[in-house]
């Protein structure tokens, strides 16, 4: 991901630090004694780092979204067909199947939301033509 967004993989503790210095994870200060280090008390804000190319933004925020959806659409299935034996139709509300999963109804809608869109493959196979 590092190459994908520009930067050189860090092979040294060296190229780790100033890795970390661009991305404003770290600050370095020349001082009597020496190089001071510092870290920040909070991570920086989206807007204060090095803008990253468009389609790495994508990736990761597909990523991200797969991480937050994920557990929510496997709680929502794990009901349907463990708690109700995989049922053809099931009529309800958001609240009672909120309630059945121990999440909040959002989070039930975004489950129900993301298990009704197709799949769409995050890679895809070239035939080669040999058969």
């Amino acid at each position: 991901m590092l190459t994908a967004a520009g930067f050189p993989v860090p092979r040294t503790v060296r190229d780790l630090s100033e890795l970390y210095l661009t991305w404003c994870l770290a600050h370095r200060e020349e001082a009597p004694d020496g190089t001071r280090w510092s870290m920040p008390a909070a991570l920086p804000l989206p807007g204060d780092l090095p803008p990253m190319d468009a389609e790495l933004t994508d990736r990761l925020d597909s990523i991200r979204w797969g991480l937050r959806t994920g557990p929510l659409v496997d709680g929502l299935i794990e009901h349907l067909g463990d708690d109700l034996g995989e049922p053809q139709e099931v009529l309800t509300s958001l609240d009672r199947l909120a309630t059945a999963t121990g999440r909040d109804a959002d989070d039930v809608r975004i489950a129900l939301t993301e298990s009704a869109r197709p799949v769409t493959p995050r890679w895809s196979v070239e035939p080669t033509g040999s058969d």
